[in-house]
């Protein structure tokens, strides 16, 4: 990231709306990316191309909770049993109320490749769902990538 867009997203970050707070009442920007990192177009198709089947997957295992992908994380959680084990716990409560509606979900999905430049194909890497509440930022963010990539904003005329 260059001096400029660092300077400009440390300076609109508070007016815009993108700042967290790892404590309470000290806040710092959210971790964003200014610049893509550039990804080899057939890494792209490629990827593309293995989404359905991954998605197929994902909701398979979602779907059979109790019957397969329960008794695979239970081991998980007895090691773990302050993260994993509270998360399945988690998870039981909710396969257990019931359904309120029978309509398929829609979900915000962000899934993130790595490559090697030797290897042919992209690795996925991580698999994430995403708030809701942070669809609202993205105005927010593409403004910031506009002033970043533009340089600073015009200082109203005195």
């Amino acid at each position: 990231m260059s001096d400029s867009a660092l300077s400009i997203l440390l300076e609109t970050a508070p007016i815009s709306g993108l700042l967290v707070a790892p404590t309470p009442g000290k806040f710092s920007p959210a971790p964003i990316t200014l610049h893509p990192s550039p990804v080899k177009s057939s890494h792209f198709l490629t990827a593309t191309k293995y989404s359905t089947t991954y998605n197929a997957l994902q909701h398979s295992a979602r779907s059979s909770y109790t019957t397969w992908l329960r008794p695979h994380l239970e081991s998980a959680a007895r090691a773990d049993p302050n993260f994993t084990g509270r998360l399945l716990a988690l998870a039981d409560g909710v396969s257990k109320m019931p359904a309120v509606m029978a309509l398929p979900v829609l979900s915000v999905i962000r899934v993130d490749y790595m490559s090697n430049s030797s290897e042919r194909c992209p690795k996925l890497v991580e698999y994430n769902t995403i708030a809701s509440s942070f669809g609202c930022l993205s105005t927010s963010l593409a403004e910031l990538h506009g002033l970043a990539g533009a340089g600073p904003p015009p200082h109203p005329a005195p």
